[in-house]
């Protein structure tokens, strides 16, 4: 079974998240997707159910099939970045948008 993490740290003026996925199996697994995304974060405020920001607002993605192979105790990190956040205490909800599985995480962290 794939483990997922994110890990939020703001540098700047920008927050970067890293959406971490682990494969602690004995058997390489495939992930399936639909089109070239791969990963969607959402940014809550820990107060409001709004988001605040998506990292596929306002984004277009080549509509092309695609897999990923995760090897046998390996790992891979995918990366997103929000511009200019305004300070406050937030939640990220990272997700493989790979198809047939669900890879969600979350995290809180501030700005």
């Amino acid at each position: 079974m794939l483990e997922t993490t994110i890990d939020a740290q703001q540098c700047g003026d920008i927050v970067a998240f890293a959406i971490r996925i682990t494969n602690p199996d004995d058997e390489d697994v495939e992930l399936s997707f639909s089109d070239s995304q791969r990963v969607r974060v959402v940014v809550y405020s820990t107060t409001e159910d709004e988001p605040r920001w998506r990292s596929d607002e306002d984004q277009l993605f080549m509509q092309m099939l695609g897999s990923q192979v995760i090897r046998a105790g390996d790992e891979t990190i995918f990366e997103e970045t929000w511009g200019e956040p305004k300070p406050g205490e937030y939640r990220a909800v990272g997700e493989v948008v790979c198809s047939g599985r669900e890879l969600r995480t979350e995290t809180e962290f501030s700005v």
